[in-house]
């Protein structure tokens, strides 16, 4: 039997109107680039040290890569924006100017030297610490590669865009394809190097340069954008909606944490742990929200591991309630149910006190992965009425129903000490009323 991962997979798809093919040109991340990210800069006589290592932004970090491996060092290089603010006087501070390249580390070359050579003079020396920038530091150079690429110029709201995809492509040693569906020039599946966005909004992706390009204006054409991955899903991947993206974290054996993948699903975790065998993955499905954003920091997201005080199975069991106490004659009702840990209820209750330790603030564990839970939607809130939603110290991890899913809550002195889950499924709300006693 052939081996799985030879085949080319299907791993999402999106749909286009306003998109191009362009051949063998100038590579324009180095003149249209967007970085969202803020650096820490150090500034010593004319050196500049840029630190980027703080992002949780993955396409700045494709960016970073992008760009600075594709100039030389001693090239000259232009930096817009970056003004500074310093709160307590008043101040503004401008990089702007020009720079000449020094040097640069890191895997996405988050740590970049600098040589001044016109700046602003009033800059001083010393830190200027990222959270106090209010304009991006924006870069541009002359010199720069070719390329070819693919181009979205309409940036929509996920699905439909190209970003939705989670590209890494060759440029971090993966094997990944890109089909346009109404292509008359360029068909087929195309390998993909890298993407970056810009800064007129629209995405692109770069193509390796085994293909040839033929430019193609696709304005205002319909287009179905598929995007391929080494490896054949198991059945449980190819089961679940391509649509939902979470995180992909990549850990070495010894449980460290060594990189973060954006908007992956699980077709993609699986083509990648296929083609990493020195590796493992582990994949967390979310929903965009304020509350996950620390997860995308390596560290921060290491802190799923944390020792878990209380650990909990729920699950929806089908509940029959008889009508009489004639068991003969007697009619019932079906509704649905929540069990805990074997337990039909519609609460449970957790300490703060152990007998071996004192917990002053329990982390509890919901494991979600019971297959009854398929197709349920979770929602913590702070009141019985399930109307003001629990914003702090929870996760929502993976896809109920599914190996990982769970619901983690870290009881600190700000958060409450009695929240509401809320569990939906089939049209059916269910509460599960969760006390820290």
């Amino acid at each position: 039997m052939a081996e799985t991962d030879k085949f080319l997979s299907l791993a999402k798809s999106t749909t286009t109107n306003v998109s191009e093919f362009v051949g063998n040109t100038l590579d324009p991340c180095f003149t249209k680039g967007l970085i969202d990210t803020y650096p820490n800069v150090y500034k010593a006589g004319t050196s500049f040290y840029m630190d980027f290592s703080e992002t949780s932004n993955a396409d700045d970090l494709k960016f970073l890569k992008r760009f600075f491996n594709g100039i030389p060092v001693g090239s000259t290089l232009s930096i817009s924006g970056g003004t500074y603010f310093v709160e307590e006087t008043g101040t503004q501070y401008s990089f702007s100017g020009t720079y000449t390249f020094k040097g640069k580390t890191g895997a996405s070359n988050q740590y970049l030297n600098f040589y001044g050579d016109t700046y602003s003079p009033s800059l001083p020396n010393g830190l200027f610490e990222s959270k106090n920038f209010i304009g991006r530091i924006n870069f541009s150079a002359i010199t720069g590669g070719t390329c070819s690429y693919y181009i979205n110029k309409v940036n929509k709201e996920d699905p439909f865009n190209l970003r939705f995809f989670g590209v890494y492509g060759a440029d971090y040693g993966y094997d990944e394809f890109v089909e346009v569906l109404g292509s008359s020039l360029n068909t087929g599946r195309l390998k993909i190097d890298s993407f970056v966005r810009l800064n007129d909004k629209s995405e692109l992706v770069y193509l390796n340069n085994q293909n040839t390009i033929t430019n193609e204006n696709l304005y205002f054409t319909p287009v179905t954008v598929n995007y391929y991955m080494r490896g054949v899903p198991d059945l449980v991947s190819l089961s679940v909606n391509t649509n939902v993206n979470g995180v992909l974290k990549k850990l070495n054996y010894d449980g460290e944490t060594i990189d973060i993948f954006q908007n992956q699903n699980l077709r993609q975790k699986y083509s990648r742990e296929l083609q990493d065998k020195q590796n493992q993955y582990d994949w967390y499905g979310f929903f965009p929200s304020t509350n996950y954003k620390n997860l995308y920091n390596p560290y921060a997201y290491s802190s799923m591991s944390f020792t878990i005080n209380y650990l909990s199975l729920l699950q929806i069991a089908t509940i029959l309630t008889y009508n009489s106490d004639d068991m003969i004659e007697s009619t019932y009702t079906q509704s649905l149910g929540l069990v805990i840990d074997g337990v039909e209820t519609g609460s449970v209750n957790y300490g703060t006190a152990s007998t071996r330790t004192t917990i002053t603030s329990p982390r509890i564990k919901i494991d979600l992965s019971d297959a009854s839970l398929y197709s349920a939607t979770i929602e913590p809130y702070t009141d019985a009425n399930c109307s003001v939603p629990l914003s702090i110290s929870y996760y929502l991890n993976g896809v109920p129903g599914f190996d990982g899913a769970s619901f983690i809550y870290f009881k600190n002195i700000d958060s409450p000490s009695t929240i509401y889950l809320k569990v939906t499924k089939a049209g059916v709300s269910m509460i599960l009323q969760i006390n820290i006693i």
